[in-house]
C-alpha cells in the first residue's frame, strides 16, 4: 500500500511538472496584425531580462501573454518564467505608454510564492505589500 501511495504521488508530481513545462508551448497566441497594421487578439511575446522583445525565443528569459484590441492592451497581462510559472500578473492596463494600471499587479518568485503586490486605482499606486521568501506577508518597516 505504501509503495502504491509513493508511486501515485510521484506520478502526480511528474504530471504537474510536465504540464508546467509545456504551458507556454501549448498557448495559442497567433500574434496577428490587421490590415491597418494594428495588433489584434492574443500575443505571446518573448522578452529578455531587460524587458526587450526577442525574435529568437532561445534568447528570451520570460514570456508575456497579453491581448490587444487595435494595438491597445485589454484585460490581464501575464509574464511567465520559461518554466511556465507566473512571474507577474497585471489586472488591467489603462495606458500602456504611460504605464498606468488599475487593480493589482502581483509579482512572483520562480517557485510561485508571492514577492509583492501593488494595488492601483485609476493609475495611482494605493498600496504595496511585500512577502517573505516563505510566502508570508512581511511586516511593515
Amino acid at each position: 500500500m505504501q509503495k502504491f501511495l509513493y508511486t501515485t504521488l510521484f506520478l502526480c508530481l511528474y504530471t504537474l511538472a510536465a504540464i508546467s513545462q509545456n504551458t507556454l508551448q501549448s498557448v495559442k497566441a497567433p500574434n496577428k496584425i490587421d490590415a491597418n497594421g494594428l495588433r489584434q487578439g492574443r500575443w505571446l511575446v518573448p522578452n529578455d531580462k531587460y524587458e526587450q522583445q526577442k525574435q529568437n525565443k532561445a534568447h528570451a528569459t520570460y514570456y508575456r501573454l497579453m491581448t490587444f484590441l487595435d494595438s491597445k492592451p485589454v484585460g490581464k497581462m501575464v509574464d511567465f518564467y520559461k518554466s511556465g510559472q507566473a512571474k507577474m500578473v497585471i489586472d488591467s492596463i489603462i495606458d500602456w505608454g504611460q504605464q498606468k494600471f488599475h487593480g493589482k499587479i502581483m509579482f512572483y518568485h520562480p517557485d510561485g510564492k508571492k514577492e509583492r503586490v501593488h494595488e492601483y486605482k485609476m493609475g495611482q499606486l494605493i498600496t504595496t505589500v511585500y512577502y517573505n521568501l516563505d510566502g508570508t506577508q512581511a511586516s511593515p518597516s
